[in-house]
């Protein structure tokens, strides 16, 4: 029993992983915007994720998991995507020691869309030519 109860406890000891809320932000953005760009845009009040992941392999991480790298992921999940609303940044992390772990960060937030690029790209979509066919009827004369 005392065994059992040892390797249930190493086990979850070194099994576990860490998920901390980093920030809770109102508005972020990594692109260039104006407050004229921010103040007119759009959203569809639909919750995207984005997310930068590293390995550690062995013991020897791949790298360091970034935050503009997760904000752009969840951003560019729409085509117009300029900012995230009502953002949670969390980073989470596991690891079994000396064979394989994972570092991320995670981005989730509601995307604000451009109404300039949202207007062109209907636009484009409404004025692109129909496909014609190059069949000519021919009637024929008695």
């Amino acid at each position: 029993m005392n065994k059992s109860l040892l390797m249930a406890v190493f086990a979850g000891l070194t099994l576990g992983g860490c998920t901390h809320r980093m920030a809770d932000v109102t508005y972020i953005s990594t692109k260039a915007v104006n407050q004229e760009q921010i103040s007119t845009a759009s959203t569809d009040n639909v919750r995207v994720t984005g997310e930068d992941m590293k390995q550690i392999i062995v013991f020897i991480p791949t790298g360091r998991p970034d935050m503009k790298e997760a904000l752009d992921n969840a951003i560019e999940t729409k085509p117009c995507g300029i900012a995230l609303k009502d953002v949670t940044l969390t980073s989470h992390s596991w690891y079994i020691p000396y064979i394989y772990g994972q570092q991320k960060i995670i981005a989730e937030g509601k995307v604000l869309e451009d109404r300039n690029c949202l207007a062109k790209q209907s636009n484009k979509s409404t004025t692109t030519p129909l496909a014609t066919t190059s069949e000519s009827t021919s009637t024929t004369a008695n």
